[in-house]
């Protein structure tokens, strides 16, 4: 049994570093150019006072977060297949939904008029993006 939990154990500390050790070039990828024009929404729903345009531009980000669902970060598609590689796959789908997740409250808060709580959200959200690029994209 404890043989088991050490081999789970390197198996996560080997998937993360692998995940942190490889580059990527995100400019030059689908994946790229989708983050690219959601980073324009992003600074959208940053500056937006108007509610009605902050709810339009949350909904387009939803659209592009969605479909970066489907692609796979440089990053990883240069892993060997294996554990390592799906482990990395998992926390990045995790990590997008978790943004699909927060640019749905934002929407929600500017459809409720309430700008003051969407930007706060953004806050949560700009974490989720920072995590995202520690560790997919070398910097």
């Amino acid at each position: 049994m404890r043989k088991v939990v050490v081999m789970k154990f390197q198996s996560l500390l080997l998937s993360l570093f692998a995940v942190l050790a490889l580059p990527a070039i995100a400019d030059e990828t689908e994946l790229g150019k989708k983050m690219d024009e959601l980073n324009d929404h992003y600074k959208s729903i940053r500056r937006e006072n108007d509610p009605v345009k902050g709810a339009i531009s949350a909904r387009e980000a939803q659209k592009l977060i969605a479909a970066c669902l489907n692609e796979v970060p440089a990053m990883i598609g240069k892993m060997p297949d294996g554990a390592a590689k799906e482990n990395a796959l998992a926390i990045y789908r995790q990590l997008t939904g978790e943004a699909y997740v927060l640019l749905c409250k934002i929407e929600q808060a500017y459809l409720a008029k309430d700008v003051d709580k969407a930007k706060a959200i953004y806050e949560e959200l700009k974490g989720i993006k920072k995590d995202g690029h520690d560790k997919f994209i070398e910097e």
